[in-house]
């Protein structure tokens, strides 16, 4: 996802409360990200 780009999540639950993680890899190397997600 580009700068400025927005993730939408539909029809989540409260059991999709978690710690997700995103891996984005190209030539110049890879980078990790997490992200906690919860659903009240």
């Amino acid at each position: 996802m580009e700068s400025g780009h927005v993730l939408i999540l539909s029809n989540v639950q409260k059991e999709d409360t978690a710690i997700y993680q995103c891996e984005a890899q190209n030539k110049h190397g890879s980078l990790l990200a997490n992200i906690i997600i919860q659903v009240i």
